[in-house]
């Protein structure tokens, strides 16, 4: 007769009857993990658990277990053994848990090594016991019924998470209110542009009106003058043919004589009428400027964020440059065609300036002992900047050809070198330990080349446009760890690391154009609006006004062997846009 269950167990292993206690019994570990009870066939030494016949014979078929030490029944330990009924099976029901990445499998396990829930395939796959501590959850379980540490934990993230999410609450209403704002800002900035559209439109009908009265009091003074003139000898002409007729000789000699004078008188007049051929026709140009600004910008503005303001204490009260003027250098020479207009200045040494005339299409060198000019070099294309590379090399930037030129600038002669090609329509040209770092307004961007013309690193807006940096990068100075860019239409001045990576930003500007740096890191910059020029601090938090009222300054260029400022100004006024101002700094003590 058949027997079945663990009567057929015992009855089928001789290893059943070894034990001393009647509870307890060598059996397959592997297969008590899934409530099959069956006696011990063998012994895994890497594994430290007994095995059944089947799983002895299929210990060295899979992979992770294909170089395991395997005792056979006779020589397999004889002294492990555990209770006789299936490990913790009033806890069976507590496994629930399906495995994540084997859906089949239920979580048995937890390996302390990588604080991971495992099941029997994962415990054979990837944390055999050779390599992991794992233990079965039910053996260690028993501890859990005390802890109250997780919950406290729970609670604390959970706390957090409320925070956070009020915080967070919080910021967006008043990010939305702050966007209401900018609505209303939009609309007042709108009407701005409207009224001051609507005095430029003013001021240019007031001309045309002007030049109309001008007009008007010539053509009045010319007709008064020739009918003056043609009274006088139509009546002459009327004495003198009553005289012939009525044959007083006499008088009509005296009267033929004073009309010779008077033709003679009439006809010097008459060459000091206006003459047609010098009045000229009129006609009304649109500004580029307001045409090149609506066509090429594409919003009204930008919107960005605040600058979070930051606890802290008092700024240190701050001793600020004081200039003296010192005179003006006249820079224009007998070859310049039209008035001068400096865009770039570079001191070779304190006594030698290279400076960059784009209205003449010209780089001149000035003697700065003598004032004068001691050599002008005529370009095809107007420059728009120019840098130091050497003692005796200078970089300039040529838009309309996309280029750089190198110029040698021996002591005072311009010799051309090579050019670089660049892509884009480049602007401000700065040079620090043979890398050039150029601005670009077409493209609008930052690159940073090596002298041969290998572009090392390009700074631009983000690609989501999150981050705006640029709509008119003009000047750019820069030193071993940063690189400062005036932004004319963005109204900043902007700094970066040699990464490309922004590290700071100073708005408090008025058409920024001219960068210099000063020995200390701080920097000055020219305002063209408003006349003004600014000194700020190298990490761009503050800076004050040290020059005003000038009359629309440009390029800046800064001696610090002598601490003299050099202006150039450009306005309708020659004397201004021919000349380069002077300004020695008398007292600095930087705190900035």
């Amino acid at each position: 007769m058949a027997l079945s269950g663990r009567q057929a167990e015992s009855q089928s292993s001789p290893t059943l009857s070894r034990g001393c206690m009647e509870d307890y019994e060598i059996f397959c570990q592997p297969c008590d993990l899934v409530d099959r009870r069956l006696p011990a066939f063998g012994f895994c030494k890497d594994c430290e658990e007994h095995l059944c016949e089947s799983c002895f014979k299929n210990h060295r078929m899979t992979k992770p277990t294909r170089y395991h030490i395997l005792l056979d029944e006779n020589n397999m330990p004889q002294t492990l053994r555990v209770p006789s009924e299936p490990a913790n099976a009033d806890q069976s029901n507590d496994l629930p848990t399906p495995c994540p990445e084997h859906k089949q499998e239920i979580i048995k396990f937890f390996c302390h090594d990588h604080e991971t829930l495992l099941c029997n395939v994962c415990v054979t796959l990837d944390h055999t016991r050779t390599s992991c501590q794992v233990d079965y959850i039910p053996d260690i379980s028993k501890k859990s019924l005390e802890s109250k540490e997780t919950l406290k934990d729970l609670e604390k993230v959970t706390e957090r998470y409320k925070k956070a999410t009020a915080e967070l609450k919080e910021k967006l209403s008043k990010s939305t209110k702050s966007l209401k704002d900018v609505l209303a800002e939009i609309k007042s900035f709108r009407q701005e542009i409207n009224q001051r559209i609507d005095e430029l439109e003013k001021k240019a009908i007031e001309r045309a009106k002007d030049l109309q009265k001008e007009n008007n009091t010539i053509l009045k003074r010319a007709e008064k003058t020739c009918n003056d003139i043609t009274k006088s000898i139509e009546a002459s002409s009327d004495t003198i043919k009553q005289l012939r007729d009525s044959k007083q000789a006499a008088r009509l000699f005296i009267e033929l004589k004073s009309a010779e004078k008077l033709i003679r008188d009439q006809e010097k007049r008459l060459l000091q009428l206006p003459s047609p051929k010098n009045v000229t026709e009129f006609c009304f140009l649109p500004s580029p400027a307001i045409i090149s600004s609506l066509q090429e910008e594409k919003s009204l503005g930008t919107i960005t964020h605040k600058k979070k303001e930051l606890p802290g204490p008092p700024p240190p009260s701050v001793t600020l440059p004081r200039f003296s003027n010192q005179g003006d250098i006249y820079v224009k020479t007998p070859k310049d065609k039209e008035g001068c207009w400096v865009t770039g200045m570079v001191l070779l040494t304190p006594s030698r300036l290279v400076l960059t005339d784009s209205n003449n299409k010209s780089i001149k060198m000035v003697n700065l002992n003598s004032k004068s000019i001691t050599d002008h070099l005529q370009l095809d294309t107007a420059p728009m900047d120019v840098t130091m590379v050497t003692n005796n090399q200078v970089a300039v930037t040529l838009s309309d050809k996309e280029t750089v030129q190198f110029i040698c600038a021996i002591p005072n002669k311009f010799a051309k070198k090579h050019k670089l090609k660049v892509d884009g329509y480049c602007c401000g040209i700065s040079c620090y330990q043979e890398k050039l770092v150029v601005t670009f307004s077409n493209p609008r961007k930052v690159q940073i080349i090596d002298l041969k013309g290998k572009v090392l690193a390009t700074i631009t807006d983000d690609s989501e446009g999150d981050s705006l940096y640029f709509v008119a990068p003009y000047h750019v100075t820069s030193n071993s760890h940063s690189i400062y860019v005036s932004e004319a239409r963005m109204y900043e001045v902007l700094r970066f690391n040699w990464e490309g990576e922004p590290t700071g930003r100073y708005s408090d500007l008025t058409t920024p154009r001219g960068l210099v740096m000063l020995n200390d890191g701080s920097i000055l910059v020219s305002e063209k609006d408003n006349g003004n020029i600014q000194h700020i601090s190298g990490d761009l938090s503050r800076g004050n006004i040290v020059l005003k009222d000038l009359s629309s300054p440009d390029a800046i260029c800064w001696c610090g062997t002598d601490s003299i400022l050099y202006i150039s100004c450009f306005t309708d006024e020659d004397s201004f846009s021919n000349s380069i101002k002077m300004y020695m700094m008398l007292e600095y003590n930087n705190q900035l």
